[in-house]
């Protein structure tokens, strides 16, 4: 896994875990072109951020194998 993301409105258990396994830790404004963004660079494995108080988390690498085939 390369890293981990949250947007900033989003708590902060994210953090603990990375810091618990060791992993680049990465906070974007909201938004998911911020993810897209680390996604691109191979600096971020998973990702999450809140949306009209939902909970959203996304694979990165199923983005992009689906976005490659």
């Amino acid at each position: 896994m390369q890293g981990v993301a949250r947007s900033m409105p989003t708590g902060a258990a994210l953090d603990r875990v990375a810091a618990k396994l060791d992993l680049p830790f990465f906070e974007t404004p909201t938004g998911w072109k911020f993810f897209g963004n680390l996604m691109d660079a191979d600096k971020c494995s998973i990702c999450g951020e809140e949306s009209f108080g939902t909970g959203a988390v996304v694979a990165a690498k199923l983005r992009l194998r689906c976005s490659s085939e």
